[in-house]
């Protein structure tokens, strides 16, 4: 059980690893939270320092989760009777909740969308593949990415759902709950954006964001 908690612990410091904040202070010399969305994710950093800098923090998030997943299995190993697609399930999430409230960021990160994907990679490639797909249709038809994120990954569990109890695929449990797990976090990491579909106001791809920035807490 130690192994397993030292696996979850080391996946959440990963996870906490600030690639949005580090890629403004060293491009821009800024606090990327200060300008656009406030978050510290690739979209946010593309629309601040643009797309090199974006794309490059999208990757190295995904990575993050990919091998936050994979590592926390291989800490592990077969020796706490969980199977090997459970753990990475949970080193998956903490993950998540790391780059979303990283410790090394005073808890305020990204919205948890590209190392989600890093860890449906590592987990189940066709899962990532269901996300991808409904990501991509719903980012063409909205031009809005926090709608993209939010419904892909909504989307992703409906779909493994219907596919489980509906066509009596072999879906399994850990699956299931590690796409509602990530659901929950992603929308609740998107509240801000929410709140400003909601009033009309959240930027499309390619637009920047509209109204002030609060101030940050010192």
């Amino acid at each position: 059980m130690s192994r397993l908690i030292g696996a979850l612990v080391f996946a959440y410091l990963l996870g906490s690893i600030p690639t949005g904040i580090l890629a403004g202070r060293l491009r821009g010399r800024i606090d990327i939270r200060d300008h656009g969305s406030g978050s510290s994710g690739g979209t946010n950093v593309a629309r601040v320092l643009g797309w090199g800098p974006g794309i490059a923090v999208i990757a190295l998030d995904m990575l993050k989760g990919y091998l936050g997943a994979r590592i926390g299995t291989w800490l592990v190993g077969d020796n706490i009777g969980l199977q090997t697609e459970a753990v990475a399930a949970l080193a998956g999430v903490c993950v998540v909740l790391g780059h979303v409230f990283p410790v090394f960021a005073r808890f305020r990160g990204g919205k948890g969308v590209a190392p989600a994907a890093g860890v449906l990679l590592a987990v189940e490639p066709a899962a990532f593949l269901v996300a991808a797909a409904i990501f991509l249709v719903l980012l063409g038809a909205s031009r809005i990415v926090s709608v993209a994120s939010i419904g892909s990954s909504m989307g992703l569990f409906v779909v493994l759902s219907v596919l489980r109890w509906g066509a009596g695929w072999g879906i399994s449990g850990s699956l299931l709950v590690l796409s509602l797990s990530l659901s929950v976090i992603v929308t609740f990491a998107h509240r801000g954006n929410l709140a400003r579909l909601t009033a009309g106001v959240e930027p499309a791809l390619g637009r920047p964001a509209r109204g002030p920035k609060k101030p940050r807490s010192p």
